[in-house]
Formats: structure tokens, C-alpha cells, sequence
């Protein structure tokens, strides 16, 4: 509590600061004129860009109609700079674009290459905001190149910082890993701590995505003890925000939520309203696994009307992402549907609008040459047509008769293409469902049993050493003690079975065939039936889905057989052929038919559960002769 107050008190300081460094510089704006008074409002606009934006982009268009008339192109350029910058900040990623791109003009004019390359770094930044990693590593490319090429080592290495981040977002973990390095060591060697902070919160980020998060965390927390001394709180808000991000992933939630609230502070008192959206979202889900799910809806419905305000649909969709995860795990599967149907229909707008910008682009660009040549095919048809007319009046009913079936058959096919289509997207929104519920089941099953296996299995064992303990030293009780001792050893192992029922440990450390076996074991020693069970070309692990998934199915099976079938042995065969992983289930029951035996949660589970991971389920079964269950699995 005491550094959270220490912190917002320097916050405050350096506002104060600021505000008095402003104070001055519009002191002497009355005594001013020309390119000095132009400077003077770039410099106030540069001060307020982040803490008052209104004010930086009053500050700014004063700039820009003085630059403007004094016909100062550099002055025009850091104007427009300053509000493409703001509107970053703001979260209007758009009109940012546009001012910078007159920004840009105004570098090329000037023939200044650090000037260009400054802009394209800002380019970079919406681009990475709107998720268009192609045009941003692009523009970032060019920036790089240019600083080196000038010996600008700390711009390089601030666009090493960020090519490390864009090729972790992208995927290429060995070229993030290379820049950020780079940037680490520039930063060391000039003693630069604004730098080095920065530098090494974003390598956090990349040791966090490496599932190194013990080297993160002392990365970030790093970084934020040098911006806390440098008095940089405009960034500090992104160390928090990530410590609180590994605590989450660590599921040490108070610790997450404390610096995810530390975060908000910070935002709030800059007013990065896409950070605090940002913000919200976080701390919402934290709260929701510590299931607050109201606090959690509450936090997530803050986060998705902010997006709306400032048009962030990162922010948005992933707040409805999280609206649908809340109120499924609250229970209210209604609204849960609700916000997942707008979550789908959000993403799929966002693609549609972005092809529909580029076709439109496109036709843009080459309208004029289209035009032309749609002149000169009119003017050919019309002197075609004249010569025709004649032939065009008989063959006028045929062609009619023709564009109406052809109308009222593409008609058809229309309604016929769109109730398929609707059928489709309702199949794959209620998989999509399924899928999410089964995930969900697998995690709860996971933490569950993890805590009863660390948890009161530990407490069971130590209580009954404490109850052997006192029978030794109370002879008088011994023998209900030791009876106490029996039903306790009794109870630890009911609920070792219960955790291993719910997550076995050997699925998760020692991979499926070891899993299957000890299952096999278990099961159908203790209701005496006998089994075999082979496998080939299993060597490796498989991925965990289809693990979890496979050892699920041949649990659902395997208790079948021992309620239903009356069997006697149980074989299961599982191999790789063709890039295929191939189950055939047997047994020796009674045995049913699969087309007409009504489906029960089980069959249905079952099902369900192979087309998740796009398999295939076939049953050769006879009521007389046993089961025989074919999986095919696509790996």
C-alpha cells in the first residue's frame, strides 16, 4: 500500500513539474512571433500529447496555420507529428495514419531521411494497434534501416525494441529474440535507462510468451524500478500491467490483481483510454477466475463500452470474448450464447470491412484507365447494336423468356445457398460451443484434482500420522483410534481416486499410452475383466488436445462395457498409419445397435468429443456378439 501511495504522490510531483514547465513556455508565447512562437506550440503540444490530448491537439493546429503561413515545412512536419501521435494515443488509429502521412510529405520535401524514418516508426505503431503486422513490419524495416545507416543509436535501438515485439506478435520467436538482445546491449553500453527500461520490458514479454515467467517478472520489475526513478510514469503503466499478466498465468490472482489495479491507477491519471479498456479486460478475467463473475461481467461491460467510445475493435472483441467466458462460467448460458453469437459476428464484420477497404482501394486506383476503356467498348456496341436492330427485334422475346428463367432459377438457388449457409454457421457456432465447454470441463477437471492431490489428500495423510501418533501414546483409546486411522486411510484413498478420476497425473506427465494402461488397470481389474492393449508408432507425444481427448473417449468406453455389456476381456488397439491416429475398441458383451439405440449423454459426449478434434466414430456391432468401435483421428 505504501508504494502504490508513494507512487501516485510522484505522479503527481512530476505533473506538477510539467504543468509549470507548460506555465513557462505559455508565458512567453504574448512576446513571440513567427518561427520561435511555432516552436513554442510544438513543444507545449509534445508536453500535453499523453496527459491532455485536447490541449496537444489545440497546441498543434495553432502550429500547423502559423507553419503554414510562414511556410515553415519543418514546422509543419513536427505539427502534424504531434497529431498523429495524440490520436495513436486517443486510440483513433486512422486519423493518426492521415496525419502522419502528411507528415511524411513534409520529411520527403525536406529530404530528410531520420525525419522519414521517425514517421515511419509512428506508422508502425497503428499498424501493430490495428493488427496489420504486414504494412507495420514494413514501415518498421525502413525505419531501422535508416537510423543505423545514420548512427542514431538510440532511435536504432528503440526500433529494435519494437521489431522484437512485432516478430514475437508475428511468430518469429529467434528474430525476436535477436533484436531485443541487440537493443539490451546498445542501451547498457550508452547508459541510457529510459532505453534500458524499455528494452527490457519487452524482452519480459518475449521470456513470458517463452514460458519463462519467473525471468520475466524480474525483467519487468527491472524496468519499472528504473522508470520509477527516472520519473517515467507515462510507460510505467505497461510494467504493471504485464506483472500483472504473469501473476494471472501463474494463478497467484490477488497478486495479479494488485498490479493490474496499480495499472489502472496510472492510466487513469494520464487518461490513455485505450490502456485503461486494455486494463479492464485484464482485471476482469482475473476476477472472473477467482469467480466474482459479477465483478467480472461488470469490468468487461467497462472495458466494451470504452472500445465503442474510441473505436479500439481489439479491445472490443476481446471484451466480448470475455462476456461470453464470463456468464458461461456464472452459469447464465443464455447471455453466454448472446455475447458469443456478437463475439462471432463481430470478428467475421471486421474481416468483411477490411476486404471490402481494399476492393475499394483497388477500384480507386484504377478507375480512370476502366473508364476509358468502357467508352470506347460503348461507342463499338452502339454501332453494333444499329447495325443488328433488326435481328436484336426477333431474337427480343427468346432473350426475355431466357432472363426470366435465368432470374427466377438463380432466385431459387440464392434461397436454397443462404438457408445452407445458415444451417452451416448455426452447426459450427453450436460446435464451437461444445468445444469451449469441453475445454472449459477439462481445465476445472485439472485444477480440481490438483487440488485434492495437494490439498486435502496431504491434509488426510498428515491428520492420520497425527492420529497414529496419539494411538501410541493413548493406550487406554488405541482401538477406536485405530479404527479412526482405518476409516481415514479408507477416505485419503476414496479421494486420491476421485483426482485421478478427475486428471490422472500420468496423462499429464507421462503421455497417453501410460495413462491408458494404468486406466485399463484400474477399472477392469476391480470389476474382473480381463484386457489387452497394444500400440505402434506412439513414440513421441501426441498434442494434448487429442491426448486428453482419446484418453476421455476410451474412459467413456471402457465404462460402457463394464455397466452395460457384461463382458468378459476388452482389447484396444491404437497406431499411426498415414499420418492418422487409428483406436479399434472390442469387447465380448452383449453388444447393441447403434442406429437404434437412443442416444444418451454418453453416446452424445462421445461424438461430440471425436468431432472436436475431427475424427470419425464407427460401430460393427450385433446384440449377440459384442461392441467393435472404429476412431480414425486426422494428425
Amino acid at each position: 500500500m505504501l508504494r502504490g501511495f508513494s507512487l501516485i504522490v510522484s505522479i503527481f510531483i512530476l505533473s506538477v513539474v510539467n504543468g509549470q514547465k507548460i506555465d513557462s513556455l505559455m508565458s512567453l508565447l504574448p512576446n513571440t512571433n513567427g518561427i520561435e512562437k511555432i516552436e513554442i506550440y510544438n513543444e507545449l503540444a509534445f508536453l500535453t500529447n499523453k496527459v491532455e490530448p485536447a490541449k496537444s491537439i489545440d497546441w498543434s493546429n495553432k502550429s500547423l496555420a502559423l507553419s503554414k503561413q510562414q511556410r515553415y515545412d519543418k514546422g509543419v512536419f513536427e505539427a502534424y507529428t504531434n497529431l498523429g501521435i495524440v490520436y495513436t494515443a486517443l486510440g483513433k488509429y486512422d486519423s493518426s495514419v492521415v496525419f502522419l502521412n502528411h507528415a511524411l510529405e513534409k520529411a520527403n520535401k525536406l529530404k530528410d531521411e531520420e525525419l522519414k524514418a521517425s514517421t515511419f516508426h509512428n506508422l508502425s505503431s497503428n499498424y501493430i494497434a490495428t493488427g496489420d503486422y504486414t504494412l507495420a513490419l514494413s514501415y518498421l524495416t525502413q525505419a531501422t534501416t535508416i537510423f543505423e545507416k545514420e548512427h542514431n543509436q538510440q532511435k536504432f535501438a528503440k526500433s529494435c525494441i519494437n521489431l522484437g515485439d512485432l516478430y514475437q506478435k508475428i511468430g518469429d520467436k529467434k528474430s525476436a529474440e535477436k533484436f531485443l538482445l541487440k537493443a539490451i546491449k546498445i542501451a547498457e553500453d550508452s547508459k541510457d535507462k529510459s532505453l534500458l527500461a524499455a528494452a527490457q520490458n519487452t524482452y519480459g514479454i518475449y521470456l513470458a510468451g517463452e514460458g519463462s515467467f519467473d525471468s520475466a517478472l524480474v525483467y519487468f520489475s527491472n524496468s519499472a524500478i528504473i522508470r520509477e526513478e527516472i520519473k517515467q510514469f507515462s510507460e510505467l503503466y505497461w510494467n504493471y500491467n504485464n506483472m500483472g499478466g504473469i501473476y494471472y498465468y501463474l494463478n497467484q490472482l490477488d497478486k495479479a490483481l494488485f498490479y493490474f489495479n496499480k495499472s489502472l491507477e496510472i492510466a487513469r491519471v494520464i487518461n490513455s483510454e485505450s490502456v485503461i479498456a486494455t486494463v479492464y479486460n485484464n482485471i476482469g478475467s482475473v476476477l472472473n477466475q477467482m469467480k466474482q463473475f459479477d465483478k467480472a461481467i461488470e469490468q468487461h461491460l467497462l472495458a466494451l463500452n470504452l472500445s465503442e467510445k474510441i473505436n479500439n475493435s481489439t479491445i472490443k472483441k476481446d471484451a466480448l470474448e470475455n462476456l461470453y467466458l464470463a456468464y458461461q462460467n456464472k452459469g447464465d448460458y443464455k447471455k453466454a450464447l448472446d455475447y458469443h453469437q456478437q463475439f462471432t459476428n463481430y470478428s467475421d464484420s471486421i474481416f468483411s470491412i477490411e476486404k471490402a477497404e481494399q476492393l475499394a482501394n483497388i477500384q480507386t486506383k484504377y478507375e480512370t484507365e476502366y473508364k476509358v476503356k468502357e467508352i470506347e467498348q460503348e461507342r463499338e456496341v452502339a454501332k453494333a447494336n444499329a447495325v443488328a436492330e433488326g435481328q436484336k427485334r426477333r431474337m427480343l422475346l427468346l432473350a426475355l423468356i431466357a432472363v426470366i428463367l435465368i432470374a427466377v432459377f438463380g432466385l431459387i438457388l440464392i434461397a436454397l445457398n443462404n438457408k445452407k449457409k445458415k444451417a452451416e454457421l448455426e452447426i459450427i457456432a453450436q460446435k464451437k460451443i461444445v468445444e469451449a465447454i469441453f475445454e472449459a470441463e477439462e481445465k476445472e477437471r485439472a485444477r480440481i484434482a490438483k487440488d485434492l492431490h495437494d490439498g486435502i489428500v496431504q491434509n488426510l495423510t498428515a491428520l492420520k500420522l497425527a492420529v497414529n501418533h496419539a494411538a501410541k501414546n493413548s493406550p487406554a483409546q488405541v482401538v477406536e483410534l485405530e479404527n479412526i486411522s482405518g476409516d481415514l486411510e479408507k477416505t485419503t484413498k476414496e479421494v486420491r481416486e476421485i483426482s485421478y478420476q478427475m486428471m490422472p497425473v500420468t496423462l499429464k506427465e507421462l503421455g497417453l499410452i501410460k495413462a491408458l494402461d494404468e486406466l485399463l488397470q484400474r477399472n477392469l481389474t476391480i470389476a474382473n475383466i480381463q484386457f489387452e492393449f497394444n500400440h505402434f508408432g506412439l513414440e513421441n507425444r501426441l498434442p494434448e488436445k487429442i491426448e486428453v481427448n482419446v484418453y476421455r473417449i476410451c474412459q467413456e468406453l471402457i465404462n460402457n462395457s463394464i455397466k452395460h455389456s457384461q463382458a468378459s476381456n476388452i482389447s484396444i488397439l491404437l497406431q499411426i498409419r498415414n499420418s492418422t491416429l487409428q483406436l479399434t475398441y472390442e469387447d465380448d458383451g452383449v453388444g447393441f445397435d447403434a442406429n437404434n439405440v437412443k442416444k444418451g449423454i454418453g453416446l452424445n459426449s462421445l461424438n461430440s468429443r471425436i468431432e472436436m478434434i475431427k475424427g470419425s466414430l464407427e460401430f460393427n456391432d450385433a446384440e449377440v456378439s459384442g461392441t467393435t468401435a472404429y476412431i480414425r483421428i486426422p494428425l
